[in-house]
C-alpha cells in the first residue's frame, strides 16, 4: 500500500461530520401581501447521509439528503425552485467555504413533492489534517424574512 496515491475509505480516520444548521431545516414561502399570512409551499430538509474517501491531501466526502415540500392551498405552481447551501467547517468552527445550490422540486397533483439530492464536497487537508476536524453544514439558503420566521415558530 505504500506506492498507493489514490482515495482510500475511511476506516482508520472518521470522516467529517454533517449538521443541518439550525433554524434552517426548514423554509416556508408565502404569499405576497397576503393578509392573514398565506402559505404558497414549505419545504424541509433532512435524512443526511455521508461516506468519504480520503488520502494525505485531500478528502472526499459524498452527501445525500433529502427535500420533501408541501404546497399551500392558495398556489397551484407546479414547480418549485429551492436554494440551499453545503458550509466546511475546520474544528473551532470556523466557515472555510460555502457554495450554494439549488433544488428544483416538482409537484404531483397533491402537492407533495420529495428530491434526493446528493453531491460530493471536496476538503484540502494541510500536512498532518485529519478528516474528522472538519465538519460539513447545510441548510436552506434563507431570506432574513424567512429566518426570522423560522426563529419565530
Amino acid at each position: 500500500m505504500a506506492g498507493c496515491q489514490g482515495l482510500v475509505n475511511q476506516q482508520a480516520r472518521a470522516c467529517p461530520s454533517t449538521a443541518i444548521l439550525a433554524d434552517t431545516e426548514t423554509v416556508t414561502i408565502l404569499v405576497p401581501n397576503a393578509d392573514p399570512l398565506a402559505v404558497a409551499a414549505q419545504a424541509t430538509l433532512s435524512r443526511v447521509n455521508s461516506a468519504c474517501q480520503a488520502n494525505a491531501e485531500r478528502v472526499e466526502v459524498e452527501l445525500a439528503f433529502q427535500i420533501d415540500a408541501l404546497r399551500g392551498a392558495t398556489t397551484d405552481a407546479a414547480l418549485l425552485e429551492l436554494p440551499f447551501f453545503v458550509a466546511v467547517a475546520d474544528g473551532q468552527g470556523r466557515i472555510l467555504g460555502k457554495d450554494i445550490f439549488y433544488s428544483q422540486l416538482a409537484f404531483d397533483e397533491a402537492g407533495v413533492a420529495a428530491q434526493v439530492e446528493q453531491l460530493v464536497e471536496t476538503i484540502p487537508l494541510a500536512d498532518g489534517e485529519l478528516p474528522v476536524n472538519f465538519q460539513i453544514i447545510l441548510g436552506f439558503q434563507l431570506t432574513p424574512e424567512e429566518l426570522q420566521y423560522n426563529q419565530a415558530r
